[in-house]
């Protein structure tokens, strides 16, 4: 426009003056006229306000269209993905007989063990450790008597994992990792209920805290459910779910996309540790455990998942513009 920075500029002046190659310049200018057009419906009103802008800053449009695209995700992450607080505190399903799509007086059904055995065998091979697998444990909320419609069946597959290396903290991430790359490429189920594949350590069998356990591989129990109506702290459950919900919408609203990113791992983390260290002092029913599957159940580890997903898919991305 008339006053405007670009006066008296061309296109190779503009490149010159900011020392970038002119073919990114001019893409700038297709980007800018697009954007522009939006505003106005004279072309050549949209090229001199776009000329304006890159006499300015060179990436002015690249910029524009960034901001744009963060301001869409948080709007995302606010209107659809996380949900909202419990109102009133949790209730906990207890049965009194354990699930009969998967039990018969007590006993493993047949064709359920065949194939759990033959899937677990599968999903150990494929791993092509060279170590003995001591045992597979069917254990989690479908061999106890606390089992939902959202359960699943939580299949641990039982290594020394000193045979393969001295630390163990590298040995569980590694098992973790590959959990999490199975449940992401993997859809099976038996009886509606998703099967979570696990290599555990032997010395962890042997936790104060660990519930029923069956052995597939045997073909009993190893740990027997006891029925006893779980005494849980309701309110301080559903008070540190809201606490992890309120943590997770602050987190949606940050603009730094990649610090964004890094604080769902941590937050992830955090409840992931307290869950597994409760559950290995406290058993099923500690507050922390049973915050995290509240927390899966509401699908609120899918939501952030897929935003983290959209995040760092757009942020590395190059678009046709």
């Amino acid at each position: 426009m008339k006053g405007g920075k670009a006066d008296k500029l061309t296109l190779p002046k503009i490149a010159k003056k900011h020392k970038v190659p002119i073919e990114d310049l001019t893409l700038q200018l297709k980007l800018g006229i697009k954007t522009e057009m939006e505003h106005t419906d004279n072309k050549s009103k949209a090229k001199e306000i776009a000329m304006d802008h890159l006499a300015e800053n060179p990436k002015y449009y690249t910029k524009l269209k960034k901001a744009k695209l963060e301001e869409k995700i948080i709007e995302t992450l606010k209107e659809e993905s996380l949900p909202k607080k419990l109102k009133t505190d949790i209730e906990i399903e207890y049965h009194k007989s354990l699930n009969p799509k998967i039990w018969l007086n007590n006993h493993l059904k047949t064709n359920v063990r065949k194939k759990l055995l033959s899937l677990a065998k599968f999903y150990f091979n494929q791993l092509d450790l060279g170590v003995e697998l001591k045992d597979i444990i069917f254990t989690g909320s479908l061999v106890n008597y606390n089992y939902t419609n959202l359960s699943d069946i939580d299949l641990h597959l039982i290594i020394d994992y000193s045979k393969l290396t001295d630390n163990q903290d590298f040995a569980k991430e590694f098992f973790g990792d590959k959990r999490t790359i199975w449940a992401d490429s993997n859809e099976i189920q038996i009886y509606g209920y998703p099967v979570e594949i696990y290599v555990q350590d032997e010395s962890e069998m042997s936790g104060k805290g660990m519930g029923a356990m069956y052995s597939i591989l045997k073909n009993k129990w190893i740990k027997k459910p006891k029925y006893k109506l779980p005494e849980v702290d309701k309110h301080l459950i559903t008070k540190k779910v809201n606490k992890y919900l309120d943590i997770l919408n602050k987190i949606s609203m940050t603009k730094n996309t990649i610090k964004k990113v890094d604080a769902y791992n941590k937050v992830f983390e955090k409840v992931k540790n307290d869950r597994r260290k409760a559950t290995k002092e406290e058993g099923e029913f500690s507050v922390d455990n049973l915050v995290f599957k509240i927390l899966r159940n509401k699908k609120v580890f899918d939501a952030v998942r897929e935003n983290k997903k959209e995040i760092v898919n757009n942020v590395f991305s190059i678009n046709s513009n």
